[in-house]
């Protein structure tokens, strides 16, 4: 497999198509994700692990909406890339194709902006979509309401549609396997395990993960599909600290020995999740999604390669900080300043670069911090708040 630099741009390209059937194909090392508007529903039309561009003629017999070119049930399959309720009404059609663009990026990435507006309510969404030359694609919604009116956002997920189509699954699964696909994701909300990944089979029908405490410090908002037929992966991350939730569909048909693997991704809460004042416009979060041909560790590399070069912010130069003590465990409940200064200077005699104060400085109980996250002010028992701490350090 070819070198795949974040910096090289032989690895990026976006190519805007026009009528009858406008869409974008994204190209990102060597992940191609293509979609399109197609009979006024915008959907994925396909994805390449391999970076091959997948020929017109073929897509149109897929996924062009008409008899006789495609089976009758093919119409009813969830192959839109994001999914959209607004006042309890689904907005899956009727989709218009206003503008495409691309958007100046001061990084070595590529940022492309499809504009489209609704045909039936006063709405408009912005597909954004960021490509870093790595395996990995970011996209996040901008939805704007229009009209004169509060509007409310029933539900909504930033990326959804068709992963896999696998034909004759079955002569490509290993002896003794029966399901074509596989999820890895954290399966604990508990404290204390945030490790736990674990593997299980998809069978028929949906199968969802999701974390409901309202912060995804446990439970991680992470996942990974596995095709076990072709060894591909695909690798998927929300960015989003609340409440989230991932949903898989799997149709495998024994008799036909065909498999379809499809998902949405996004932010869950009851509804409304919030309304939208007129004219106003949200941002939805970012979903983090990459298609892989490679092992697991190669994965793993690949994701931690993308959330270094585009997540986390570079480190200032001669200041990585290496050595970091982290105040927390056995103190967080008795925290006070000269606590905090005694622990500074425990941090100082062991070599540390950095002073971490974790929990047990906010909010207003003194005991029971986890009751207060969020509460980001300091309590009453730091009645000069960190500074001391931070100047000591």
């Amino acid at each position: 497999m070819p070198s795949q630099s974040p910096s090289d741009p032989q690895y990026l390209e976006v190519a805007f198509r026009e009528m009858p059937s406008p869409g974008v194909r994204y190209s990102s090392g060597l992940t191609i994700y293509d979609e399109a508007l197609v009979k006024g529903r915008w959907v994925g039309r396909y994805w390449s692990a391999a970076g091959r561009i997948k020929p017109e003629r073929d897509i149109a017999k897929d996924l062009e909406f008409s008899e006789p070119l495609i089976p009758h049930w093919l119409k009813q399959l969830p192959l839109d890339s994001f999914c959209l309720d607004i006042d309890g009404q689904s907005l899956q059609s009727h989709w218009k194709w206003t503008d495409a663009k691309r958007v100046a990026c001061k990084d070595n990435s590529t940022h492309a902006l499809v504009e489209l507006s609704h045909g039936v309510r006063p709405v408009n969404i912005r597909v954004h979509m960021k490509l870093d030359g790595t395996p990995f694609l970011v996209r996040w919604l901008e939805i704007t309401n229009t009209s004169d009116r509060p509007a409310a956002l029933s539900s909504v997920s930033p990326w959804s549609g068709l992963l896999w189509s696998v034909l004759n699954y079955r002569e490509l699964l290993p002896a003794g396997m029966n399901n074509a696909f596989s999820l890895g994701y954290y399966a604990s909300e508990a404290w204390g395990w945030e490790g736990d990944f674990v593997w299980e089979p998809l069978l028929n029908g949906v199968r969802r993960i999701e974390g409901k405490k309202g912060r995804s410090g446990h439970a991680c908002p992470f996942f990974m599909v596995r095709n076990e037929g072709t060894g591909e992966y695909f690798v998927g991350h929300i960015a989003w600290s609340g409440n989230w939730k991932i949903d898989f569909r799997c149709d495998q048909d024994p008799a036909s020995q065909d498999a379809l693997l499809f998902f949405k991704a996004g932010p869950s809460a009851p509804s409304p999740q919030r309304v939208l004042g007129p004219g106003e416009t949200i941002s939805t979060p970012a979903v983090h999604l990459g298609l892989l041909h490679a092992d697991l560790d190669g994965c793993v590399q690949a994701l931690h390669d993308h959330i270094r070069h585009s997540v986390m912010p570079a480190y200032p130069k001669g200041r990585r900080q290496l050595v970091q003590y982290n105040a927390w465990g056995y103190v967080a409940d008795d925290l006070d300043e000269q606590l905090l200064l005694r622990e500074v200077d425990m941090a100082a005699d062991i070599g540390c670069e950095l002073f971490i104060v974790d929990a047990g400085w906010y909010g207003a109980e003194r005991k029971n911090w986890y009751n207060t996250v969020g509460d980001w002010f300091p309590g009453s028992w730091l009645p000069n708040g960190l500074e001391p701490a931070r100047k000591y350090a």
